[in-house]
């Protein structure tokens, strides 16, 4: 049920909705003034994204995962960031890199 819903969120036409669902639904940290690409799927453990970060469109994240996008951070279309297995994985991102 959570990956139809996810699946139905990525592709809600407008940021804004897609950001207040996957924070009312998921207890995910995604801030308002962030852009999340139309089609990118969030299907993770905990996800933290803060200001004025770009993830383009069709980016997926799967699996036990712990993510961190920090301030500024930019993320290219089409990205698949993905776990499996047991072991839980631990992402962070910043303009720094």
């Amino acid at each position: 049920m959570k990956k139809l819903i996810t699946f139905i969120i990525a592709f809600i036409p407008f940021n804004i909705i897609r950001i207040a669902l996957y924070n009312f639904i998921y207890q995910y940290n995604i801030s308002y003034k962030s852009k999340i690409g139309y089609g990118s799927i969030f299907n993770v453990n905990y996800l933290q994204i803060s200001d004025h970060v770009m993830i383009g469109r069709n980016c997926h994240f799967y699996g036990k995962l712990q993510i961190k996008i920090m301030k500024n951070a930019s993320i290219g279309r089409n990205n698949i960031f993905y776990s499996s297995g047991k072991n839980q994985g631990n992402i962070y991102l910043s303009d720094n890199i």
